[in-house]
Order: C-alpha cells, then structure tokens, then sequence
C-alpha cells in the first residue's frame, strides 16, 4: 500500500517551520548525508515549547487525518523535521525500526529545490509542498533522489502499535 495526500500548507507556514528547524540547529543530529530534528523529549524537550512546535503539531494532525481509516498508522511513534542539503541523496533502502511500526510518512515541507523525488517502489513522488506519501517502508524499497540545487525539507512520521515511545504527549494525542 501507497497513499499520497495533499495537505495545504501556506509559503508563511512552510518558511516558518524551516526557520523553527534552522532555530533549533544545535538540537539536531546528523543522519547520513541529512540533519534532524527530533519531535520528542530528547529532541525539542517537553518545556517551553515554541509557538511553532505547536504549529507543526497541527499540521501533523492534518496529515495524520488522511490516513485514520488505516490501523496501521493510528498511533504516532515518531515525527521529525529532515534537512537534505543540495548534494545529499537516500539510496536504495529498507527501513530498520522497532518492530512495532507499521508505516510511515514523508511530507514536503517545500519544493524550490531541484532532484530530492522520493522513490518507493518504483513510484517516483515528485516533491510538491504539503504532499505528503504513506507507506510501510519495512515493505516497500525506497530511496531520495540526489538533491542538486536548494535544499529539501519534509516532516518524516512512523507510525505503528506501540504507545509508550518517548514522543511528546502533543504527538501522541494526536
């Protein structure tokens, strides 16, 4: 199973939650050729949260929605704000996690950048700001297309059946 959605996602609401991403630099870790920033208690903290954390729990809530009528992507495991700066790419890869996820998601955040498709399966998803594609990435074969100018931002999700991951709460009671 594929599911692609489009979720409206303003120019002001995009700039803002890459400039919430690049705000918290120092809370990012690198992954690959990637940086990101972790929504739970050991990336962003569970106090003093910023206006735009909870703007990013919104906008998760919305592409959370497109895929309710779905078990396997009922429960949030994990959700993060990705950086692909130009140059970077994903190979060709399956997904290592816990055993109990069951599905994930790739949202851009923007699309002024050239390359960084995502490829699931054969599938090429062209980046398109609010898109977002759901997949189980255990299953399916995936990869990011080699970034060559701009860079790319997407919120990345896993989803799954276990509810006691360290997410923040504004996540999980999504």
């Amino acid at each position: 199973m594929i599911y692609v959605s489009q979720t409206q996602i303003t120019p002001e609401l995009s700039q803002e939650l890459i400039q919430f991403f690049n705000d918290n630099i120092l809370k990012t870790y690198v992954w690959d050729e990637t940086r990101v920033l972790s929504m739970d208690a050991g990336g962003m903290g569970r106090t003093n949260l910023p206006e735009q954390y909870y703007k990013l729990v919104d906008l998760t809530r919305q592409i959370k929605s497109h895929v309710d009528h779905d078990e396997r992507f009922s429960i949030l495991q994990n959700v993060e704000i990705v950086k692909y700066p130009a140059g970077a790419a994903k190979g060709y890869h399956y997904d290592v996690t816990r055993q109990t996820t069951t599905g994930a998601s790739i949202t851009y955040l923007n699309d002024d950048y050239l390359g960084g498709h995502t490829i699931i399966g054969g599938v090429d998803v062209q980046p398109m700001a609010g898109r977002t594609v759901y997949f189980d990435g255990c299953e399916w074969r995936h990869a990011v297309s080699n970034i060559l100018k701009g860079d790319r931002y997407t919120i990345s999700a896993w989803y799954g059946i276990d509810e006691s991951l360290p997410l923040n709460r504004e996540f999980t009671e999504l």
